[in-house]
């Protein structure tokens, strides 16, 4: 059995979570919304008692609203408690800094608003087919969704297969 994804949000404002809920409703993605890291620890203490998202299909948007690198915290605080699906951060007060420090703590995406939504839509895709491509939990329906938009994004699962291949060059 195929389980179904699952995109949670976590957004103080709650603008992501209604405007994704819209936008992906026919997708056949499950979206869960919470207010703070707090409220999502505490909802998957409840499912994961020790803390290991590992087994959780899908992926998490976390929408920092900090400036400077002090935003990225609630997203260390995720990475400590062993969180390994995909998170794409959106930052309305975003720097270069910031945006680089995220890649460098190994975000999957990184957005600053205002936001389009097609491509944020496109970066949820691409980071579930990619936790599929680990986990294999959800293969998508198809190359097209019902809404028309093509599955195919900026990120394939081979090429992660392809990047993880040392380059060999001959020198003489």
């Amino acid at each position: 059995m195929l389980l179904q994804p699952v995109l949670d949000v976590i957004d103080s404002s709650g603008e992501l979570p209604g405007l994704l809920s819209a936008a992906l409703r026919d997708e056949s993605i499950v979206v869960r919304s919470y207010r703070d890291v707090d409220e999502y620890l505490e909802h998957h203490a409840k499912d994961h008692p020790e803390h290991d998202f590992a087994q959780a299909p899908g992926c998490l948007v976390l929408k920092v609203t900090e400036s400077g690198l002090e935003a990225l915290d609630p997203y260390l605080r995720l990475k400590a408690c062993r969180l390994d699906n995909p998170v794409i951060i959106v930052s309305r007060h975003a720097s270069r800094s910031l945006a680089v420090a995220s890649f460098k703590l190994r975000a999957f995406d990184f957005f600053s608003e205002p936001i389009e939504t097609g491509l944020l839509i496109s970066s949820i895709e691409a980071a579930l087919r990619y936790q599929s491509a680990i986990s294999g939990p959800w293969i998508p329906p198809g190359d097209v969704g019902t809404s028309g938009r093509s599955r195919q994004g900026p990120f394939h699962p081979s090429a992660a297969v392809a990047a993880s291949q040392p380059v060999v060059t001959n020198r003489r």
